[in-house]
């Protein structure tokens, strides 16, 4: 949970919390490994990657409602906006 609260820039108790209610609502699993019990690993059920592939649908078809309203000059602009905005927020995550 700590590793995957750093990834994310968010405590381990918000971690916890979120998959709790996804293990609870059979989106996720948990389990701990055999060469530390203290470790949890945490999966997608079927119904999670389903829910996933539903969701990576959806973004997809927003991203291109998004681009297809912009000309290829402010598509450029759009894209380097997005890769700053993804720059600063990794950057800060590190």
């Amino acid at each position: 949970m700590k590793s995957l609260a750093g990834k994310l820039g968010v405590t381990t108790g918000t971690v916890t919390v979120t998959v709790d209610h996804l293990e609870t609502n059979n989106y996720a699993k948990r389990r701990s490994t055999k060469a530390d019990r203290r470790v949890n690993l945490v999966a997608l059920t079927e119904k999670g990657k389903k829910a996933f592939e539903k969701h990576h649908r959806f973004h997809l078809s927003l991203t291109e409602q998004m681009r297809d309203c912009l000309d290829e000059e402010k598509t450029k602009q759009f894209l380097e906006i997005i890769q700053l905005i993804n720059r600063e927020i990794f950057q800060t995550r590190t």
